[in-house]
């Protein structure tokens, strides 16, 4: 839980192709973000974690978020 919004999982646990760059601090909240269907990766399994995202991305995150917590 995140100020006590509970995630719960819906999704089954995935392994992105580049899970390697994620930072061990993050991995599981990414992983906890994906499997309740808030946060997808890019769409060939991977996450890029080093990557920018964009405004759309960050919109799409938050407005997923801000629903879920409703």
């Amino acid at each position: 839980t995140a100020n006590n919004i509970e995630i719960k999982p819906v999704l089954p646990a995935v392994v992105f192709d580049d899970y390697e760059l994620i930072q061990n601090y993050a991995y599981e909240s990414i992983l906890n973000l994906y499997q309740a269907g808030l946060m997808k990766g890019t769409g060939d399994n991977s996450f890029a974690p080093t990557a920018t995202a964009t405004r759309a991305e960050a919109a799409v995150a938050i407005n997923r978020i801000y629903n879920y917590s409703k």
